[in-house]
């Protein structure tokens, strides 16, 4: 069953981990933003992320799954594969309703 869970959580398994993907200088280098909330199914929660390089190039957005037990942060897909945020929203709707969300 799907669960609606805030980013907190993920933030906190992380660095729990002693992992880093959400410091201050790795989000500002990738000029990275991540919404409030994620779709917990099982021990995986998936969240839509979205990168900037400079101010010419354009925002765009990565599907990311962040296995709860280790903390670690996956991308599903390829980075930066999605031009809008909706596009990557349906996608991981998708592969939380194939298992079964």
């Amino acid at each position: 069953m799907v669960e609606v869970i805030d980013i907190e959580v993920i933030k906190r398994a992380n660095e729990d981990a002693g992992r880093f993907w959400f410091s201050q200088k790795t989000n500002r280098f990738f000029r990275s933003r991540y919404p409030r909330k994620a779709l917990k199914v099982g021990d995986e929660a998936y969240f839509v992320t979205s990168e900037q390089f400079d101010d010419q190039s354009p925002r765009l957005y990565t599907l990311r799954v962040c296995h709860l037990k280790t903390g670690h942060v996956d991308t599903v897909g390829a980075f930066q594969q999605y031009q809008s945020s909706t596009d990557a929203w349906l996608a991981a709707h998708k592969i939380v309703d194939s298992q079964g969300g």
